[in-house]
């Protein structure tokens, strides 16, 4: 006879892998180490299970998973009643041995910066520029709170790997001594061991025998006509 038709997995025991439950790769972009990778799973499913799937489905070389459950916003409607914004779902942070290929980890039709690395050579946490902090410009400017994730601009781009220097912010260098426009403080002095400027002096004689010049051409052809 035919089996009862059930509309989802049983609950006791769970030792298949039944196809309606899904593994979404999350795409993170630059966020994650080279070797890890995000997984939007369901909530019922347990770190074990997720690590036997891995390894006997796809095969890979699974070293550890960590898992959080995300629980949906309470909201209020406009007569007072209380819902959830969105579904309940679990997260999970799997490392591998290893590592995980950009294609796999990023869209290369995004124009967000932290998930498409091709915009710019920096792989920042988000698009926006952060706030310089420069002591002595205005008061207003001083007290302004910077970005939260700014601390972390320079995080992704080390773990990539890249041998260049991270991006230097406006208050961390040096002033540069043969730019005298180019240093902090209310001070108005020039800094000390800035060499001195050459002012050569304009020769005034030439641009007057040129207008001189000009001004006998447009009379002698005023006079032909």
């Amino acid at each position: 006879c035919l089996s009862r038709p059930l509309l989802g997995p049983p609950k006791s025991p769970r030792n298949v892998f039944f196809p309606w439950f899904n593994f979404v790769m999350t795409k993170t972009g630059a966020y994650l180490e080279p070797n890890r990778a995000a997984f939007r799973v369901p909530v019922h499913v347990t770190k074990p299970e997720i690590r036997n799937y891995l390894r006997e489905i796809y095969g890979a070389k699974v070293i550890k998973v960590n898992t959080f459950i995300k629980l949906p916003m309470m909201r209020r409607n406009m007569h007072g009643d209380y819902f959830k914004n969105g579904p309940s779902y679990k997260k999970a942070l799997v490392t591998f041995e290893e590592t995980i290929p950009d294609d796999v980890k990023m869209y290369y039709n995004s124009r967000n910066v932290g998930i498409q690395p091709a915009i710019t050579k920096y792989d920042t946490p988000s698009g926006r520029k952060w706030k310089p902090f420069r002591p002595g410009v205005s008061r207003r400017s001083d007290w302004a709170r910077r970005h939260p994730l700014a601390w972390a601009e320079p995080i992704p781009t080390l773990l990539r790997g890249d041998d260049f220097a991270p991006p230097q912010r406006p208050e961390q260098v040096l002033p540069d001594l043969t730019k005298p426009f180019q240093h902090f403080g209310a001070a108005k002095s020039i800094p000390v061991g800035t060499p001195e400027q050459e002012h050569p002096r304009i020769d005034l004689a030439v641009l007057r025998a040129d207008k001189a010049a000009r001004g006998a051409t447009e009379a002698n052809m005023a006079r032909t006509r």
